[in-house]
């Protein structure tokens, strides 16, 4: 799986999102599933390598998130909150927007 990427039509690249501006762009924080595949035509094997099929969802701080091992001045410096804990469940994440909006 490749991380989640945008590309820049004026300049021409390819760049890493991050979950925050997939908040602010109202778009889905997810990483782009590639599989390498081989069939038979006739007589010959025909092998492909990363094909795209499709698109997974990406969990805040899980391996293939930006956000893993950075530190909480990091996460600010790139516009993140410092206290996410990342979505380990969803049961946890609710705790710490209900914890966070009471104090």
């Amino acid at each position: 799986m490749r991380p989640p990427q945008s590309h820049d039509v004026q300049k021409g690249v390819s760049y890493e999102l991050t979950p925050q501006e997939c908040r602010l762009r109202d778009i889905t924080y997810a990483g782009t599933i590639c599989v390498d595949i081989e069939y038979v035509r006739g007589k010959s094997i025909v092998s492909k390598r990363n094909i795209e099929i499709g698109r997974m969802p990406i969990m805040l701080k899980s391996s293939r998130c930006v956000l893993t091992n950075k530190s909480p001045s990091d996460n600010v410096r790139i516009g993140e909150c410092p206290l996410d804990p990342g979505m380990l469940t969803l049961a946890s994440h609710f705790r710490w927007l209900f914890h966070h909006s009471w104090s």
